[in-house]
Parts: C-alpha cells; sequence; structure tokens
C-alpha cells in the first residue's frame, strides 16, 4: 500500500491504524519502563476475542457502549475492526449502537466498507446501521467501498438503499487516479455516480489532470462518460490543449472525435494548428486539420512572421523585419522563427533573421536550439552557418544532448560524420558504477578475494 493510498483510507474512514497501535500498547512496555494504563475489562474481552467474557462483562450490567478505547473506538468498532463476529452479534443483541462513530465521525459499517466483509456488513444492517452515515470529511459507506474495490460490499450497500458520497474528497481521489492512469478506479468511482461535472476551487477537472498527465485510456473513458471536452481551466486551456503540450497525438484524436473545438485560440491569438506547425508536429497538425482546424496566422502575434518562414517568403520576412517586427518572439512551445527556418533548411531566412537580432543560441521549450533541431533534420548548409556564426558544436540542447546526439538519434548518417569531423561529440549520461558491464564482476573477484583470505 503506497502512503497515498493510506492517507486516503485514513482519511474515508477505513483504516484502523490508531486500532493497531493501540493493541500493541496492551502487551508492550512504554518509554523507561512505564506501561500504558489498563484497558476497560470490555475492552480487553473485544480485543481478546472473548465471548464468554464479554457475555459475562454485559450481564454484570456494563453498558455496551460505556467504555471506550483509548483510540476512540466501541466495543462494536474494535469487534468489527477484528472480524470477531459472535461478539459483534453479542454486543448488538445488548443494545450497542450500529451507528457509534469514533472521532473521526466513522461507524463500524464504513469499517466493513473498507474491508470487504460483506456478511458483516448485513449484520450491522439488520441491527440498524445507517447505510448512508458520512464521516467528517462527508464519505458514505459506499464510497469507502468503491475506493476499495468491494463488490459485494457494494452490492448489500446498495440494496438497502445506500448512496455514494465522496464528501469534500471526491476530486481528489478522482485526481489521484487519474494521474496515475488508474482506468479500474476510475472506473469504480464513475459506476458509483461520481459527478464529472463538478470542479475544484482553482478549476481542477479530471479531464484536464488525465490529459495533462498523458493518459489517452482515461480521457477516453472520461469522455464516454460524458466529460466536457471542451471545458478548461480558462477558455483557450482546454484539454485539447494540454494533449499537445504534452506531445500525445493519440489524446489529441480521441478528444477531437469527441468533440473537442480544434480551433480554440490561446492567449497570443494562434490556434493549436499553428502551434503544431510550428513545434514540428506534422503528426498532430494533420489530425487538426482533418478536423477543419485553422492556423489564424492574420491574428496571431508573431503570426505572421511565422508564415512567412514557414512559406520560404524571404521578401515577406525582409518586410517585415525592417517594420521592426521581432525576430525573436516566442511562439508556442518556445519555438521561435529561427528554430522554424533552421528545421525547414532555410538558409537565407536563417541568414536573415540573424541579422536583424534573433538570438543564436536561443532555446525552445525542450532546451533544443537551431543547430540541434537543423541536425537532427540533417541540413548540412544551416548547421555550417550557425558553427561559422560562433555556436560550439557541442553546445548542449534538450537533456543535455549535443547536435551529434539528435543527428544520430535522428539516423542522419551523413550529418553525423560531418560533425564528428567538426570535432562533435556525443554526450554520454553518466552510468552509475552498479549499471557498468564490469562492476558485478569486479564484486564477485572481491568477494572471492575476501574469503580466501
Amino acid at each position: 500500500m503506497t502512503l497515498q493510498e493510506g492517507t486516503e483510507m485514513k482519511r474515508a474512514g477505513v483504516v484502523c491504524t490508531a486500532c493497531a497501535l493501540w493493541l500493541a500498547a496492551l502487551t508492550l512496555a512504554g518509554g523507561c519502563g512505564r506501561r500504558e494504563p489498563e484497558a476497560p475489562s470490555l475492552i480487553r474481552a473485544v480485543n481478546a476475542n472473548d465471548a464468554e467474557a464479554v457475555r459475562a462483562i454485559l450481564a454484570s450490567g456494563v453498558e455496551p457502549d460505556s467504555q471506550l478505547a483509548p483510540n476512540g473506538f466501541t466495543p462494536l468498532h474494535l469487534a468489527t475492526a477484528q472480524a470477531h463476529r459472535e461478539i459483534m452479534k453479542i454486543l448488538l443483541e445488548a443494545g450497542a449502537n450500529p451507528n457509534g462513530v469514533r472521532p473521526d465521525g466513522g461507524t463500524p459499517l464504513h469499517l466493513i466498507a473498507g474491508n470487504g466483509n460483506y456478511g458483516l456488513a448485513k449484520i450491522l444492517i439488520a441491527h440498524g446501521a445507517d447505510v448512508n452515515a458520512r464521516t467528517q470529511t462527508g464519505h458514505t459507506p459506499l464510497a469507502v467501498a468503491i475506493d476499495r474495490g468491494h463488490k459485494g460490499v457494494q452490492d448489500v450497500l446498495r440494496q438497502h438503499g445506500a448512496v455514494a458520497e465522496w464528501g469534500d474528497m471526491p476530486l481528489d481521489r478522482m485526481l489521484g487516479l487519474v494521474s496515475v492512469g488508474d482506468v479500474g478506479g476510475v472506473e469504480r468511482l464513475l459506476e458509483g455516480g461520481y459527478d464529472l461535472h463538478k470542479e475544484g476551487a482553482s478549476g481542477q477537472r479530471p479531464l484536464i489532470q488525465a490529459a495533462r498527465s498523458e493518459q489517452p485510456a482515461v480521457v477516453k473513458l472520461l469522455l464516454e462518460h460524458g466529460a466536457d471536452p471542451n471545458r478548461g481551466y480558462t477558455d483557450e486551456l482546454t484539454p485539447l490543449y494540454y494533449a499537445f503540450h504534452a506531445g500525445s497525438a493519440e489524446m489529441v484524436g480521441i478528444l477531437v472525435e469527441h468533440g473537442a473545438d480544434v480551433n480554440v485560440k490561446g492567449k497570443d491569438g494562434m490556434g493549436l494548428l499553428g502551434a503544431a506547425i510550428l513545434a514540428g508536429r506534422d503528426d498532430i497538425a494533420e489530425i487538426l486539420r482533418k478536423h477543419g482546424a485553422e492556423a489564424f496566422w492574420d491574428e496571431a502575434q508573431g503570426g505572421p512572421l511565422f508564415k512567412a518562414v514557414l512559406d520560404g517568403d524571404t521578401a515577406r520576412l525582409t518586410a517585415l523585419l525592417e517594420e521592426g517586427v521581432s525576430p525573436n518572439y516566442v511562439g508556442p512551445e518556445g519555438v521561435r522563427a529561427l528554430h522554424v527556418a533552421a528545421r525547414q533548411g532555410d538558409v537565407r531566412s536563417v541568414e536573415l533573421l540573424l541579422e536583424h537580432g534573433a538570438r543564436l543560441t536561443a532555446d525552445q521549450r525542450d532546451g533544443a536550439q537551431a543547430i540541434h533541431v537543423a541536425a537532427a533534420a540533417g541540413h548540412r548548409e544551416v548547421v555550417e552557418l550557425l558553427l561559422a556564426r560562433g555556436v560550439d558544436v557541442n553546445e548542449p540542447g534538450a537533456d543535455m544532448k549535443t547536435p551529434l546526439n539528435c543527428a544520430v538519434d535522428a539516423g542522419q548518417e551523413d550529418m553525423a560524420e560531418f560533425l564528428r569531423g567538426r570535432g562533435g561529440q556525443e554526450y554520454v549520461p553518466f552510468l552509475e558504477t552498479a549499471d557498468l558491464p564490469w562492476a558485478d564482476i569486479s564484486s564477485r573477484a572481491a568477494d572471492e578475494e575476501g574469503a580466501a583470505e
């Protein structure tokens, strides 16, 4: 169990960690020789699963709810947590409150919902347990059972009119499951009636989280259950934007097939199609075009500059630059006009941009510079020009990769040979000793030497 799961279970009223700690305290001495105070007699008998002792104590006049464990558990909570069926029946028949609460508001039925014993759930319900009791955080037993995936308990609870309520925590739970791609967990919450139209105080929504976390299976599941593909944090930051930012053509395809607006504009006025083109994501651009997307070059900030470079229109590019348009406008994903020209192998546009002050080593958001982009595309003339302007042949880019790394990764053998001839080297990530092929041999040799001594 992860720490996160444990925290959620505790908040949902299904963990009896405090109970376990208290049980241990009954037999272990405290620090410096001190012992914990002795538990009340009924509590001790329940903990020991001593049915006869429980009967005798109750027969002596002790009320079934009159004694509490140090952690606030009633005798019935304690018996339920440990699945002491016979003692549960004895306590209930003696008048124990089936809806007694712990300090967090959890009832015995919440405990059952967490451990999955539907037989014990039937016993509690038969004695009047409230199937829709809520913890302090607003969780009903059915919500707990859904969280834990206990189908048998869910069925029993639903047969008795239970509803699933997560109080103030359902979004947290859903976002956690979405983030890790837990399709089964998300399905359980949806089957329990989770409202996909609810959002957090700052606008968090499951579909956006799924797109940001690059979980295409969850994106599809949420859309099939009615999630709005066009509802985002703001008008332009829709799930489709986050899918593009994650670089997932698969998620983009799923979203547009379910009605996502392909012409949503960013704050700069540029649509996603333009952003995809500038970023060199031809796969995403193709999907968007098929669904009627426009680029809005004339309306977007920097749009005319980018369009001139994309079209190879050096006359228009020259006019724009001479009019004072900045060559360093930063577009989507940190892309600049110099990166676009380098990727296209447009030497003249690269020259024009540099002559008008384009930053030679400006990074894209991923860390790549113009020389890395050109090397990956195999454009030798552009690389030669950039080197002549002073760019280091081993300039580190995305993930510290050099231009030679980029050429090799892209299968540009001629470019790789050219760069090596200019002194290019490949960046090799540092390897821990344990990752090296000789590490195990060295360790065995040392062990053998030690044994010989």
